[in-house]
């Protein structure tokens, strides 16, 4: 109004957030026409002119939904049970998998209607700090490049548990996930000569500059090889972007919700993620195939799927500083 104009506090009769939700919907629209009509006695043409509703959509019957409806329905609630943290995206591209044939939008329209979503979403940090970019040295092929880093957590008895990850950069495929109470540079050793040994020796391992890694056997280890090891800046963990997103998704998605009372059982259940999120998980950087899939698609399909995926990623990141600048 003319007097709350200049005025932008909680008691503005415009704020954001003041009143009842609005009526989006025909059907929310048809119910809100019907309650008129029944509380206030009014007629049909003066209900539909204050919810805003064609007097011909009030009039049609609400449209049956398809039969496959309930049963896609409950197909997404187990699906949400079963990875709480996936999202309607990659419960569409898991869908079309096992062959229910949909589109994206109806997914995303099941899904708010059941109530399904990401119990909660972290808030994304900002970036400080001046580093390589991002887009230097990235693999073109598998076996290239791998990336490695150490994570943390403990048992129920507060002992504390050491996750050595190592990852494809290329193929975004786990290679290793190792628990244990400690690892040293001999343990980091041990983990790439098993790797070496069923999958070759890749051409460049990126690390930080733990004690683990800048340490002589390690160095020693790689010229025998012919690996070149590239270490990061300190204090700039994005230049090892990768396996720290993969350390997220493995922190969001296993170990905050799980209780581990042993080491074994940490590593069972880390196989377990490991095996799922290879095989069956879909990567929105990989245009929503696992990291199998992607692997064995031509090496020509492999770019065009990787090129997708960065102008999808690309548009979303124009759209969102769009938004933040207006």
């Amino acid at each position: 109004t003319q007097d709350n104009r200049c005025r932008s506090s909680t008691r503005h009769l415009d704020a954001q957030g003041v009143g009842d939700r609005k009526l989006l919907t025909p059907n929310r629209r048809r119910s809100a026409v019907s309650l008129l009509q029944r509380r206030f006695g009014v007629s049909e043409r003066r209900a539909c002119a204050v919810t805003g509703q064609s007097r011909s959509t009030q009039r049609l019957p609400p449209p049956v939904p398809p039969d496959d409806d309930e049963a896609l329905t409950i197909w997404l609630k187990r699906f949400a049970l079963g990875h709480p943290r996936w999202g309607y995206k990659r419960a569409h591209a898991v869908a079309n998998k096992e062959g229910w044939n949909t589109n994206i939008k109806r997914i995303h329209r099941l899904w708010r209607q059941a109530g399904l979503k990401v119990p909660y979403k972290k808030r994304r940090k900002s970036l400080h700090g001046h580093g390589v970019a991002m887009g230097v040295h990235q693999p073109t092929s598998v076996n290239v490049c791998w990336a490695m880093d150490f994570q943390f957590d403990q048992t129920t008895d507060t002992r504390p548990i050491k996750l050595s990850n190592i990852i494809d950069e290329y193929s975004r495929e786990s290679l290793c996930i190792s628990a244990s109470r400690s690892i040293d540079a001999k343990g980091v050793l041990a983990h790439l000569d098993d790797l070496v040994a069923t999958r070759g020796a890749p051409k460049y391992l990126r690390v930080d500059n733990g004690p683990e890694f800048i340490a002589h056997v390690l160095s020693d280890f790689c010229d025998e090889l012919g690996v070149t090891l590239w270490f990061t800046i300190p204090g700039s963990p994005w230049q090892n972007g990768k396996v720290e997103s993969f350390n997220a998704r493995l922190r969001d998605e296993l170990l905050n919700g799980e209780l581990f009372d042993s080491i074994s059982e940490a590593q069972l259940l880390l196989d377990h993620f490991q095996r799922e999120y290879n095989e069956y998980r879909p990567h929105s950087s990989l245009g929503y195939l696992s990291p199998t899939e992607f692997v064995a698609l031509p090496l020509s399909e492999q770019r065009r799927q990787l090129r997708t995926a960065k102008r999808r990623s690309r548009a979303w990141w124009d759209l969102r500083e769009d938004a933040i600048a207006a």
